[in-house]
């Protein structure tokens, strides 16, 4: 619920036809997530800076609901996309003191995507050296430590799977 207003059915399928996906401006590499979007499915996209997280949405304002300014859901909820067991390891090894921080520092609930599957990780078919049972180990201390949820998916599943956790996401907070 918004506003302090209940929204019939019909009302929560407006408001969620209104749903503007925003990706950070630094953001690399994501020509599939927005082909998803503008081609395939015709959602709206926002190119802005993100203080965490790549992926965000907000809701274009509807007067005649009650919606007289966009809704920004960047403090709510965030993903964080990585474009495999590589780049999340750098994370860990190289730039762990940096990713503390961000991760402390969202208010949001964060999402960890990573373009790559599970069995990889636990059969250590990546590049970095970073032992495969203290990757685990970390995934699970940040689990813990920062409560992000870590998730994989194909590169060409990640885009429905951003969309859809905002959108179920939004449609709950409108119930």
């Amino acid at each position: 619920m918004l506003n302090n207003r209940k929204y019939t059915d019909a009302e929560i399928k407006e408001i969620c036809k209104n749903v503007v996906l925003i990706y950070d401006s630094r953001e690399k590499n994501n020509k599939h997530i927005l082909d998803w979007c503008s081609y395939k499915n015709r959602v709206e996209v926002s190119k802005e800076k993100l203080d965490y997280g790549d992926y965000t949405f907000k809701v274009k304002a509807i007067p005649e609901l009650g919606i007289h300014h966009d809704l920004d859901f960047r403090n709510e909820i965030v993903v964080e996309r990585k474009n495999g067991w590589d780049e999340l390891s750098q994370n860990f090894l190289k730039n762990r003191a940096r990713f503390c921080e961000e991760l402390a520092m969202c208010k949001a609930n964060m999402y960890i995507l990573v373009e790559e599957p599970w069995t990889n990780l636990f059969q250590g078919k990546y590049r970095s050296q970073y032992n495969n049972r203290a990757f685990i180990s970390s995934l699970q201390t940040f689990e813990n430590r920062y409560d992000v949820t870590f998730k994989c998916f194909k590169k060409e599943e990640i885009a429905t799977y951003i969309f859809t956790l905002f959108y179920y996401y939004l449609r709950e907070r409108l119930k």
